[in-house]
């Protein structure tokens, strides 16, 4: 093989592989990519970058039926996420249904936090749906399913 046709099969395979390896990438791993990012947001209070992955019409709906925006989620959560230091946070996908361009999760987000000397665990588990949008696979839709928070090891309210 010749110098040069080694020099075009090197540029050809270097220019081609990001490409298969973008379509390779199913959409069950860049979802969990990107909860992954959200769950990073989260750990450093970044909710603006949190929210990012979410539709402009995301609704959100809590265990007790209320609803909430994306907007109304920063809103609502920064300043309970103020006094407390989040050591980490971890959503992982526990259901993963996939039909078209839609996608219907079922997760669980682990927070560690501390407040003081207090220790601070907080889980939810929540119905998540998907859509493939333009920019990516985003979150139009969470229902929290349930939440669980312990401080010191203690179940709380």
């Amino acid at each position: 093989m010749s110098f040069r046709n080694l020099s075009i099969l090197t540029a050809l395979a270097l220019t081609t592989a990001p490409a298969l390896v973008a379509q390779a990438a199913s959409p069950r791993s860049e979802i969990q990519g990107t909860y992954s990012k959200i769950a990073s947001a989260f750990a450093r209070k970044d909710l603006n970058t949190a929210t990012s992955y979410f539709t402009s019409d995301y609704a959100y709906t809590d265990t007790q039926g209320v609803n909430r925006s994306a907007s109304d989620l920063r809103d609502y959560y920064a300043p309970l996420l103020n006094p407390v230091n989040v050591t980490s946070s971890r959503i992982s996908i526990q259901q993963f249904n996939a039909q078209n361009n839609q996608v219907k999760t079922v997760v669980k987000q682990t927070s560690n936090m501390s407040l003081g000397a207090n220790k601070i665990v907080y889980e939810t588990t929540s119905r998540d749906t998907w859509v493939k949008t333009s920019a990516g696979w985003r979150i139009q839709q969470s229902q929290v399913l349930s939440v669980n928070q312990t401080v010191n090891g203690k179940r709380s309210t």
